[in-house]
């Protein structure tokens, strides 16, 4: 019932179709006109070339389409013969001009230096435009990279390439026409292929997956399919269709939504579609194939999963000879905490094993000192300067003290604190001036919050009013515009915010129920998931929103952090700009537990891996193993950030390179 719009791409074709028991295939011929009126005629008496552009891009490649030639310079002019019809020439060659005027570099003579094959693809499972590249091949990478200089305007050194900053972000639109028009900034040399991208990370990406030799041509889905399609051919497309079902969906649900019928678990059975055409005299040679791969099922993954793990046991064995730390007695059910030692101007590490002995360790592994309480530590510790001289203590809170150790493992000033309440959640500390007059949050099982001095007195001047709506995490103190502001967060839009002294400054009327905890953005709004799969925001003049976000789930998990949001999905992490509309889709070996930032780092949990991500990119060396226990921090201070990870009883030091 709507017109398609013609894009010029081929002439008629006709193909006979064959259903096997995994495969439908489509063999055939189209047409192909010397007066070059659409993009296939470009491969007229063009020899079909091997498509080796698969043993470099990653085995997570959803989207490729290349073309491959021998005559690189036809087919520039018979492109350009396109653009004089489609009255497109004028504003090309203009800026053909100003780029030789203004670079010096030439694209009449530049084409000369590229032969074999030339396109676009995406290693997104829902095309992100950050993770969409182009490429060409050239006959000599140095030669062509030559006549390239006068375009390049910066560079950096990565793991043994070069990524450089290009003047001409669509050079590859420019020379072999608009289907290759990618907004690519940068660009990478690896073997023979000039590869293009939108950021550095994402190129580093690439490299990384390279050197790894993890290439869709070592794929074993792929390699499986492979023998259903030519080697050579002029132009060759491809998907998977199991993987980008998502992507898939939304743009059929534009348009088609009310008669969509969408089985996914059947769909991911499907892992390649391909079309090839190949010049045979006057004609193209044909061949459509989609692919069924009815073995793709639970061992299938589990294969390759075992495999991943053992690259993963091996890597973890070599480093762990580097940075194990120390054992201790039983397990560890808690996060590596830290406390700053004033004599060796270094960070303590402080755990509590699961008898309730705690533990300070320093930067070398030793142990400095151990106690013995009578019960579990509720969320985190933290450092105080009590008697305001630069000397810092350690604070804390079981489920009915209040405990403040010096350095050296001693109670300080009487200490502990019989709490005024039994409490089921860790304290908050709030210094709000940073003069050192500490207060200390309590939320106790009657559901009051208690406000102490750093003596574990009450403060009489604290004025909340507990409500019968459970208070489901501690009090957060943050500022927004010179404002003091305490999140007392529930699961509901109860959730409100509190001024210094208890009462009440901010209450949000709009009826929502929540998912998850309520969080804080950098920018000091408040956000939670709610029990509609959709985002609630909460701001300090008390106005709220929801709206909602592609795959956000009750079962997600989210973090706003880099002007976007990083939401968990099982196996998978997404990260939303702040336009909600391009993303970057990380992959794991096991659903997702927790996601975090810290020190500039996103740490992501699963049952037995710990992923970090810098910059949107897996930090080298990870996923390492874990209990889920870790935390980030520089404990030496030589300017390199550690992470402290516990696993099997045992605390690792590792090292990153900032």
């Amino acid at each position: 019932n709507k017109a398609l719009t013609a894009t010029n791409f081929s002439g008629w074709a006709a193909t006979d179709i064959s259903v096997e028991n995994q495969l439908i295939v489509a063999n055939g011929f189209s047409a192909i006109n010397s007066s070059v009126a659409n993009f296939t005629d470009l491969l007229e008496n063009q020899s079909a070339q091997k498509i080796s552009i698969i043993d470099i891009i990653p085995e997570n490649t959803s989207f490729l389409f290349a073309i491959g030639f021998d005559n690189a310079k036809q087919l520039f002019d018979k492109k350009n013969k396109i653009l004089q019809q489609q009255n497109n020439f004028l504003n090309w060659n203009k800026h053909r001009k100003l780029i030789q005027d203004s670079n010096n570099v030439n694209y009449n003579e530049f084409i000369n230096e590229l032969q074999g094959e030339a396109g676009i693809f995406n290693t997104s499972s829902v095309h992100s435009k950050q993770q969409q590249y182009v490429f060409f091949k050239s006959k000599n990478p140095i030669t062509a990279s030559s006549l390239m200089q006068g375009l390049i305007t910066g560079k950096k050194a990565y793991s043994e390439y070069s990524i450089n900053t290009l003047a001409d972000a669509n050079i590859t639109a420019q020379l072999f026409g608009d289907l290759f028009n990618n907004n690519a900034p940068y660009f990478t040399i690896m073997d023979d292929y000039f590869i293009f991208g939108s950021t550095v990370a994402s190129l580093e990406g690439l490299i990384d997956n390279y050197k790894s030799e993890n290439t869709l041509a070592s794929s074993q889905h792929f390699r499986n399919y492979s023998n259903y399609f030519s080697s050579k051919s002029n132009l060759f497309f491809y998907i998977n269709p199991g993987r980008i079902a998502a992507a898939l969906k939304n743009k059929l649900k534009n348009s088609y939504h009310k008669n969509l019928v969408f089985n996914t678990d059947s769909i991911a059975k499907f892992t390649a579609l391909s079309l090839q055409m190949t010049t045979k005299k006057d004609l193209l040679l044909n061949n459509i194939s989609l692919f069924y791969n009815n073995d793709f099922e639970q061992a299938e993954m589990e294969k390759e999963l075992a495999l991943k793990q053992q690259e993963l046991a091996n890597k973890q064995a070599a480093l762990d000879e580097e940075a194990r730390l120390k054992k201790v007695d039983t397990n560890i059910s808690m996060q590596p905490q830290f406390v700053y030692n004033h004599f060796t101007k270094e960070k303590m590490i402080v755990v509590q094993n699961d008898d309730n002995k705690i533990f300070a360790i320093n930067s070398k592994g030793e142990q400095m000192w151990s106690l013995q309480i009578e019960s579990k530590i509720l969320g985190k510790t933290s450092s105080i300067d009590f008697y305001k001289n630069n000397k810092y203590q350690c604070l804390f809170n079981t489920a009915s003290q209040l405990y403040l150790i010096d350095r050296n493992g001693k109670n300080v000033n009487s200490y502990p604190k019989l709490l005024p309440s039994t409490t089921s959640i860790g304290h908050a500390l709030f210094d709000y001036n940073n003069t050192k007059e500490y207060r200390i949050m309590i939320v106790g099982d009657d559901n009051n919050i208690y406000n102490l001095y750093k003596t574990g007195k009450i403060n009489n001047g604290w004025k909340y009013k507990k409500t019968t709506k459970q208070i489901t995490q501690p009090p957060i103190h943050f500022i927004v515009k010179s404002q003091d502001f305490i999140l007392n967060a529930t699961n509901n839009s109860a959730t409100k915010l509190l001024a210094r002294n208890g009462t009440d400054r901010v209450r949000f009327k709009e009826a929502q129920s929540f998912v998850n905890k309520v969080q804080i953005t950098a920018d000091g709004e408040i956000y939670a998931i709610t029990t509609e799969s959709k985002l609630w925001i909460g701001r300090v003049d008390g106005s709220s929103l929801t709206y909602e976000m592609p795959n956000l789930h009750i079962t997600s998990d989210i973090l706003a952090y880099n002007s976007g949001y990083y939401v968990g999905n099982k196996n998978t992490i997404t990260y939303y700009n702040d336009t909600i509309l391009d993303n970057i889709t990380f992959n794991l070996d096991a659903p997702v537990k927790e996601i975090t930032t810290n020190e500039d780092y996103i740490a992501i949990t699963t049952s037995t891996s710990l992923y970090l991500l810098k910059d949107n990119k897996i930090v080298e060396g990870f996923p390492i193993a874990t209990d889920g226990y870790f935390n980030i921090t520089d404990i030496n201070n030589n300017g390199k950030t550690n992470i402290l990870n516990i696993r099997n009883g045992f605390i690792y030091n590792y090292e990153l390179d900032n």
